[in-house]
């Protein structure tokens, strides 16, 4: 398993930390798994962590990204991205967000985890993980 999941049901909080490079069949597990525990929980919330791929996507792919994350989400829920300093990834994943949030989810991209947890409403250590 190439992720790893976490819960902080206090802050309504759910996070997705990708520890490792992952296939197409690893993101669709992991974002089964996050919008079920997403679910269980009752969280309003969600992080995901990508700082540590360092692959880029063709579009086709990004594409199906952000389809799965806007199908396994329930409607409401706010998800924050954390990601890497790589200006790859930043254009790959604002393809994700614009495609996800015209499917309805509030989607939005951090460069910093301070900043990810401001945007999701999450005081200061109440969203330790």
């Amino acid at each position: 398993m190439s992720y790893r999941l976490s819960s902080t049901p206090d802050a309504h909080l759910v996070q997705l930390t990708f520890e490792q490079q992952s296939n197409a069949a690893e993101r669709r597990e992991a974002y089964t798994a996050l919008g079920a525990l997403v679910a269980e929980d009752g969280a309003t919330k969600a992080l995901i962590d990508v700082t540590h791929l360092r692959a880029t996507y063709a579009t086709m792919v990004s594409y199906d990204h952000a389809v799965q994350l806007a199908e396994r989400m329930p409607p409401g829920l706010r998800l924050a991205v954390l990601l890497s300093a790589d200006p790859a990834q930043l254009g790959a994943a604002s393809f994700v967000r614009d495609v996800a949030n015209n499917r309805g989810l509030a989607m939005e991209l951090f460069s910093t985890r301070d900043d990810a947890l401001d945007w999701l409403g999450v005081t200061a250590g109440a969203g330790t993980l």
